[in-house]
């Protein structure tokens, strides 16, 4: 999983034309640390995470980051990608410090609770 990730940013990295410089500007680490997280197998935290996504997109995604270092497992990671709503409340709860599966865990439950309630042909009585 750790060499994973970091062939991952390595290869949107290249995608983009960025030097390893020009990526530790854009997301404000250094460029020993992108060094580490490329050829290291370095995990860095959530809220880099997401700073590299928003860095290397559009060739990049968050969904694939965070599964690649194992923030999130499969299911998740396919829930995410189908919900552009909850994955833009992640990226921004991700700046914040917030444990990216406590919450999602935390979302989920609460969007199928909501989903039970509504109406499936979006009319009552139907």
């Amino acid at each position: 999983m750790k060499t994973e990730f970091g062939k991952y940013v390595r290869k949107h990295r290249l995608l983009k034309k960025f030097t390893v410089n020009m990526l530790a500007d854009k997301t404000g680490i250094s460029p020993s640390y992108v060094n580490q997280i490329e050829n290291m197998g370095r995990i860095p935290t959530d809220s880099v995470i997401e700073r590299l996504s928003f860095a290397l997109k559009p060739s990049s995604d968050l969904v694939a980051l965070m599964s690649l270092a194992g923030r999130v497992d499969r299911d998740t990671a396919a829930y995410l990608a189908s919900d552009i709503e909850l994955l833009q409340f992640l990226r921004h709860a991700m700046v914040f410090g917030t444990k990216t599966q406590e919450l999602v865990n935390r979302l989920k439950g609460e969007r199928e609770v909501r989903s039970k309630n509504w109406p499936k042909s979006g009319v009552e009585g139907n």
